[in-house]
């Protein structure tokens, strides 16, 4: 929400201009660069809410190309930003990213069951880790636990470990599950660290069909 209230602030500097029956003085070379700087950030920041793919961005893009004056552009493109706010706060976003994280979600299952059933389980183990690591970030996120801390001076990501502590601490999930991740994080080190006999095929699929589940039972 605040990426858009801030780029409402940045339009509203110019509002009363761009609205103006008179239209747009551009010998004024502040305003227009004042435009081509929003409609950037507009594109920007609907891409880091939504996805490159989603209506949202594509309308804006297609906009941004078209020949039109940039009063039409800027108008037009921020009534989309209108459009993208208003979903935001009546959760409609939400429920969609979940559904296409979801689907992604499905695609890394898959390749990581079949890569086990081909007795590549270090692979598999792997694949699926990094599922399961996204989706507590975005777990995280939903539930306003920060996923980044600075260390030495430098800003970093959390590791997982940590996320699910937190997560756990905040009763997002029960203490079974809690468990269960800090068990799949160790095969996920020993398959990273090429220690392959220290857990089985059999482990990787209890480790799949866990993960999987627990997706389904805590959306993102």
């Amino acid at each position: 929400m605040q990426l858009i209230e801030s780029l409402y602030e940045e339009y509203n500097t110019i509002k009363e201009k761009i609205e103006s029956p008179l239209g747009i003085n551009f010998t004024d070379k502040n305003i227009d660069k004042k435009i081509l700087k929003i409609i950037t950030m507009a594109k920007t920041r609907t891409k880091n809410i939504t996805w490159t793919q989603s209506v949202y961005y594509q309308d804006i893009e297609r906009i941004s190309k078209e020949k039109r004056s940039q009063e039409d552009k800027i108008q037009m493109i921020m009534w989309i930003v209108d459009w993208l706010y208003e979903d935001i706060k009546n959760g409609f976003l939400e429920e969609f990213k979940e559904i296409v994280h979801a689907e992604v979600f499905a695609d890394f299952i898959e390749m990581s069951e079949h890569l086990n059933k081909q007795w590549y389980k270090d692979g598999a183990a792997v694949i699926v880790w990094s599922s399961l690591e996204s989706h507590l970030r975005k777990l995280a996120e939903k539930h306003n636990i920060e996923i980044m801390e600075r260390k030495k001076g430098k800003t970093k990501n959390k590791e997982a470990g940590a996320i699910n502590e937190e997560i756990y601490q905040q009763e997002i999930y029960n203490k079974v599950q809690y468990k269960n991740i800090i068990s799949r994080i160790e095969i996920r080190n020993n398959a990273a660290h090429w220690n392959y006999n220290e857990y089985t095929k059999e482990e990787v699929n209890l480790m799949i069909q866990g993960i999987k589940h627990f997706i389904i039972k805590n959306p993102a």
